[in-house]
């Protein structure tokens, strides 16, 4: 029985020293990402790590509506794209290099394009009046909440 365990890790040792081992263990796409992180300066590892929850929000609400903070420094209101669908509020742009005639040193901050959905607290009515306002890399979005009106109950 110690043969066949010191045959298996014979084996096992083998394919390590020839790398497949490693192949195995990692997914292929994401070792690729990984890699490029430390091999090409221009991207950094927290660009990778932040780009699914780039742009960051804040959803807020009251009694009358739902304000969602969005910010997108660099981002010009033309590159922006907003739309509401399945009760989440989808946000979809491009945050473009500011110098591109300059050689990037060291980048920390998200470029390229994004997209997100954003959860919404309530059902957005079709007739909903949404007002959206983009103020110094901030885009404001309001939505009004649906007004029930106070029902009385009868006591038997």
């Amino acid at each position: 029985m110690e043969i066949n365990k010191m045959k298996q890790w014979l084996d096992m040792a083998k394919q390590f020293h020839q790398g497949q081992f490693w192949d195995s263990v990692f997914d292929q796409d994401y070792t690729k990402q990984v890699m490029e992180q430390f091999t090409n300066p221009a991207v950094s590892v927290n660009q990778a790590a932040a780009a699914p929850s780039f742009p960051r929000a804040e959803v807020l609400k009251s009694n009358r509506e739902i304000v969602i903070l969005i910010d997108l420094p660099g981002v010009r209101k033309e590159e922006v794209e907003l739309s509401i669908m399945d009760g989440s509020l989808y946000i979809k742009g491009v945050s473009n290099q500011s110098y591109p005639d300059l050689q990037v040193v060291q980048a920390e901050r998200f470029k390229g394009e994004f997209e997100r959905a954003i959860p919404l607290p309530d059902k957005v009515g079709s007739g909903a009046k949404i007002s959206a306002k983009f103020d110094n890399g901030m885009l404001e979005i309001r939505i009004p909440r649906p007004q029930r009106p106070r029902e009385n109950i009868r006591i038997e």
